[in-house]
């Protein structure tokens, strides 16, 4: 598992760099017009438990600020998911299952 991640992760790297070296309209790069997610359906894939999940967000499309850590005390990633719909333009209040999402997920911008 440990190389597979690996290799997802850098692929995840590659994108990310490629997207901030591409200069667009007003000297912006691609990459701050872009939402990237990574992340996993499972957080520890030996036992398959679903807390505690880490997850990248790249760019700084729809107003994403980055380069910090946000730690959510066992919130829904469906709430995750709905925020980053209301970055890309499609504001939701709930994503997927209504049972396990509360709320578009706060402090994202």
């Amino acid at each position: 598992c440990t190389k597979i991640f690996t290799w997802y992760a850098q692929q995840h790297a590659y994108l990310i760099e490629r997207l901030a070296n591409v200069q667009v309209t007003g000297g912006a790069s691609l990459l701050d017009e872009t939402v990237i997610f990574f992340g996993s359906q499972l957080q520890n894939p030996a036992n398959h438990a679903k807390t505690d999940m880490p997850f990248l967000l790249a760019g700084n499309g729809g107003g994403l600020r980055t380069g910090r850590w946000l730690r959510k005390s066992h919130e829904s990633h469906n709430n995750l998911l709905a925020a980053l719909s209301g970055l890309c333009g499609k504001p939701v209040q709930t994503f997927g299952d209504k049972e396990f999402c509360t709320a578009p997920m706060e402090g994202l911008t």
